[in-house]
């Protein structure tokens, strides 16, 4: 509804590893754009990011498979295995089927600002995807990753419950 139009102008520089790891994120937002904009372009950019694989280094030709941990922070620290497969390569272009599976690192959810805490009583997030690489590029040309699972939380009394079930969608197009 013409709340990103104003955000024309805005930038992002990554910095890329090599192994195609993306090791920094800078968002530049244009001066006049508004809250909403910036956090949409800001979630788009960070979905974009965290969600590239980088290769292991030492080569692979197709069938090869190899795991990536990380850490992500979404408001609770998890640790997300993403167990990838090399499926096509034509010249440059490479095309990357994989897994994901995030857990939390821990059983407890610290909330900002000393707002208290929540019990992590279920935690399940997968997901698969597809992504094709141009190994000259920073991000993926083409391609879709889905995640989600249930989440359910408690208060540390165990008065009251929370649980959601959440998909994020994630594509790449050039």
């Amino acid at each position: 509804d013409g709340q990103l139009s104003p955000s024309e102008g805005s930038g992002v520089d990554l910095t890329v590893q090599p192994n195609g790891a993306v090791t920094a994120l800078r968002i530049q937002p244009a001066e006049d754009a508004p809250d909403v904009a910036r956090s949409a372009i800001e979630q788009a950019f960070y979905q974009a990011v965290y969600r590239t694989l980088p290769f292991p280094e030492t080569p692979i030709g197709i069938g090869a498979q190899w795991t990536v941990r990380q850490q992500v922070t979404s408001g609770i620290t998890l640790d997300q295995t993403t167990t990838a497969t090399l499926t096509a390569r034509e010249g440059n272009r490479l095309t990357i089927d994989f897994v994901v599976d995030q857990k939390p690192r821990s059983s407890v959810w610290n909330l900002e600002g000393d707002s208290g805490a929540l019990n992590i009583d279920r935690y399940v997030m997968t997901g698969t995807g597809s992504m094709t690489i141009e190994l000259d590029k920073p991000l993926p040309v083409t391609g879709t990753v889905t995640v989600g699972g249930e989440q359910r939380y408690s208060d540390p009394e165990g008065t009251t419950q929370w649980m959601q079930t959440i998909t994020n969608r994630v594509e790449w197009a050039a």
